[in-house]
């Protein structure tokens, strides 16, 4: 059976008190990030700055999601 993205992010939150699988994710997301802006600061056309600015937004949503999965369990 395919697992989902949400599914694999709730499996990495499961037991995660100590916030270790979070700091894990959050590790991903800030290095996914960097790697974009590195490539904005090098220079990109105008439609490539349109889709990184999307994809950037879309890795600021997950950083707000499993915030919000971490939260619900552990506070």
């Amino acid at each position: 059976m395919e697992q989902t993205l949400m599914d694999f992010t709730v499996d990495i939150l499961d037991n995660d008190a100590h916030a270790v699988g979070r700091s894990r994710l959050f590790d991903e997301l800030l290095e996914m990030d960097t790697i974009l802006k590195q490539k904005m600061d090098r220079g990109v056309t105008l439609e490539d700055a349109k889709k990184i600015e999307i994809i950037r937004r879309a890795i600021e949503s997950s950083r707000m999601i499993i915030d919000k999965i971490w939260n619900s369990r552990y506070n």
